[in-house]
């Protein structure tokens, strides 16, 4: 689909950005789960189960609002789509790389 839209010379950001946003979200799920390690393990071990919950649908939905967020960014900046795509997954993962360096 890239190859037909540069041959043609039409805007090929749109498909771009799809292509590097489905790889992200299939690597979303582990970086999350290596967030929730130490906020289980660390942080919140003495915490009860309610601030766990909490906790996590505030990641969570803030991590999906953020996606989508920049999803319409991308193409209406005309950023680099894999820059725009990978940027919430890089933060997440980021943030569990520095929570699991902390928690030791």
């Amino acid at each position: 689909m890239v190859i037909y839209l540069e041959a043609h010379s039409l805007d090929s950001r749109e498909s771009r950005f799809a292509f590097w946003s489905r790889i992200s979200r299939t690597i979303a799920p582990v970086l999350a789960v290596l967030l929730a390690l130490p906020l289980v393990f660390g942080l919140l071990r003495a915490s009860g189960a309610g601030t766990r919950v909490a906790l996590g649908l505030i990641l969570g939905i803030g991590f999906v609002m953020m996606q989508r967020m920049l999803e319409r960014g991308a193409v209406v900046f005309e950023g680099n789509p894999a820059l725009f795509a990978w940027l919430p997954t890089a933060l997440m993962g980021a943030a569990a790389l520095w929570l699991i360096y902390r928690t030791r």
